[in-house]
Order: C-alpha cells, then structure tokens, then sequence
C-alpha cells in the first residue's frame, strides 16, 4: 500500500491556488498583478507536483476504499470557498475524480486480458 500522502499534497496544493483565485476573482475581474501574484504564489507548489507525479499516480491507482473516503474528507475539511454552490460542485467533481481510479483499473484488467488471451 502506498499511502496518500502525496495526495493530500497535491489536493492541498490545488485547494490553495482555488482559494487564491477565489480572492482575486472576488471583484469581478482579474488584473495582470493579480494573475501574477496567484502563479507566483502558487508556482512552488506547482513544481512540487510535476516533480512527485510518478507517486502521486501510484498512491492513486493504489487507492483502497477507506484511502479514497479518507482523501475525500481531507478535501471537504479543508476546501473552503465563499460560495457555497462553487464549493459543492468542487467537492462533486473531486469525488467523481477520485473514483476514476475504478475506471483505469477496469481499462487496465481488459487490456491485461485481452494481451493473455
């Protein structure tokens, strides 16, 4: 088992540039300081995750169901927008994003099938 470290980071990480965007998008528009301030807050964290993606897709396709709710949890304690509605819809989307992994696994035993046969 992998764990989910990694991925905790990573949704942490996602959480954060969201929740940036959020503040700057708060008045209605964007400008170019603003849109600076957010990729540059937001740039290390964005390295962090192209440099650990290899483990981080292996915690992933290693998800169990208990990792899958503990990650969800993770994410619906610490995403916190103002709009309520937009953090709903978040939360749905990184369920249904979590529970691709059965998907991929079930592509992968059909392929791994039809190779052996």
């Amino acid at each position: 088992m992998a764990g989910i470290d990694e991925l905790k980071e990573a949704a942490k990480a996602v959480i954060v540039f969201g929740t940036k965007l959020e503040e700057v998008l708060e008045d209605g528009k964007v400008t170019l300081m603003e849109g600076l301030s957010v990729v540059i807050s937001t740039a290390p964290d964005a390295f962090e995750l192209v440099r650990d993606a290899k483990v981080i897709r292996e915690e992933f396709l290693d998800l169990d169901p208990v990792e899958k709710q503990e990650l969800l949890e993770y994410v619906v304690e610490e995403l916190d927008l103002k709009a309520d509605g937009v953090e709903a819809v978040a939360e749905a989307g990184f369920n249904v994003l979590i529970s691709l992994d059965t998907l991929v696994r079930t592509v992968k035993d059909v392929r791994t099938a039809q190779l052996n046969s």
